[in-house]
């Protein structure tokens, strides 16, 4: 089968896109690489589709290729993700993912939780904070609680000024990160237990692969224990997969994880990551609708 390896252009903007979001580019190029690779081994052949700053139809159909495997990340513009997929929409091919809908939607931290709000999947008290306009700190939301742009990816914006403390703080560091980011923001009770991610293959049914927890043993002192994107730069977290749960625990992640995927309607594939909150009661954080594959970091 001829695969449409889909992503954006490296090149474009690659001295910002270095600066801002190094380890994004990084991952991109290694992932690119490993899945044409996979996807080779197996007997298929593999044309690349590199969108540029403008793309359109033209370079999809052009490939001639039978189904579309998206990479497009957008290392510095997550909004490419959807560009990327309205196009392939738009030329009426088979891809794998999500269509542009339920990308749109995991692409947005705030609705996201909205729906697994409604939806009856435990996820910690949340607030959105408009990106212009007056606003002011809920009263519903414990503290500490922790800030993050709605629409960004690779903990972008997670740092550890995100985290306030009171309504004085969550105001404060509201309004700097508006300036910074000018886009919405997640104003969310910080959840402190045990985190974990988890890999979704499929759709009907998902396939859930074993849990991985996120291990905060050798953090440095002065950091809290968020998986900020210092951390995630510095790879400074251990791994344990699969997880030490109880079957219990586990039976809860997994039937929590599908339920979220029915939810949105992921297809294909995802990565849901997830935290325990004050009672030890797991609770979602975020879903990601087009999820690393890069070797060993992604696993």
């Amino acid at each position: 089968m001829k695969v449409g390896l889909v992503y954006n252009d490296t090149g474009i903007d690659r001295a910002r896109a270095l600066a801002e979001n190094p380890h994004g580019i990084e991952q991109l190029e290694v992932t690119v690489k490993v899945v044409a690779d996979a996807l080779e081994a197996n007997g298929h052949t593999v044309t690349h589709v590199v969108l540029g700053a403008h793309p359109g139809t033209s370079e999809i159909m052009r490939s001639e290729a039978e189904v579309f495997f998206n990479l497009t990340t957008g290392i510095v513009a997550k909004r490419m993700q959807l560009h990327a997929i309205a196009l392939l929409e738009m030329c009426g091919v088979p891809f794998v993912g999500s269509d542009l809908v339920t990308q749109g939607i995991a692409l947005d931290k705030y609705y996201t939780k909205v729906l697994l709000h409604h939806g009856d999947v435990h996820t910690p008290p949340f607030q959105r904070i408009p990106a212009t306009g007056p606003w002011s700190p809920t009263t519903s939301i414990r503290y500490p609680a922790i800030i993050k742009p709605c629409r960004e990816g690779s903990s972008l914006g997670i740092t550890p000024g995100s985290i306030v403390t009171d309504i004085h703080s969550a105001r404060a560091g509201g309004e700097r990160m508006r300036r910074e980011f000018e886009q919405d923001l997640l104003l969310e009770e910080l959840a402190p237990g045990r985190e974990f991610t988890v890999g979704i293959l499929g759709h009907d049914p998902p396939r859930v692969f074993p849990i991985q927890e996120i291990l905060y043993e050798e953090w440095p002192q002065d950091e809290p224990e968020i998986y900020s994107f210092d951390a995630k730069v510095g790879e400074w977290a251990g791994r344990a997969c699969p997880a030490t749960l109880t079957s219990q625990q586990q039976n809860a992640l997994e039937n929590m994880c599908c339920q979220a995927v029915s939810l949105l309607g992921i297809r294909d594939l995802a990565r849901i990551d997830i935290r325990m909150d004050r009672e030890g009661v797991p609770a979602l954080l975020e879903i990601n609708a087009l999820p690393g594959l890069q070797p060993v970091y992604s696993e």
